[in-house]
């Protein structure tokens, strides 16, 4: 997973990449959520999405789009088929709400699988 995180609330500019971790670490949520609440712009790529990691951020994720005005781009790999089509779906829904929210997904001619 990478996450460009570009200006915090303080005007500091800086990236921060996070990978290696499992799915069931707390640790990479708080910093996620963190992430979220503080920044103007925040771009994210994963290999795979699941609706319950989706909803472990749904809220800072809203807080970001509404109260920060936040640009947000997720962009979800589809490979292998574990990419969850409930967490997808949220997404889209998120897109049609957010006009500073961006999500795209690999199409039939490419793959994405982030490290």
């Amino acid at each position: 997973m990478i996450i460009k995180h570009r200006s915090n609330r303080f005007g500091y500019s800086y990236v921060l990449l996070i990978y290696d971790f499992q799915n069931t670490d707390s640790e990479l949520a708080r910093v996620l959520k963190g992430a979220l609440y503080e920044s103007s712009e925040v771009n994210i790529a994963v290999a795979f999405l699941k609706k319950s990691g989706l909803d472990t951020i749904r809220e800072a994720l809203e807080y970001a789009l509404t109260k920060r005005n936040a640009q947000i781009e997720i962009i979800v790999g589809l490979d292998f088929k574990t990419t969850d089509q409930r967490a997808l779906l949220a997404l889209q829904e998120l897109k049609t709400h957010h006009k500073n929210f961006v999500f795209t997904h690999q199409n039939s001619n490419s793959k994405l699988h982030c490290k």
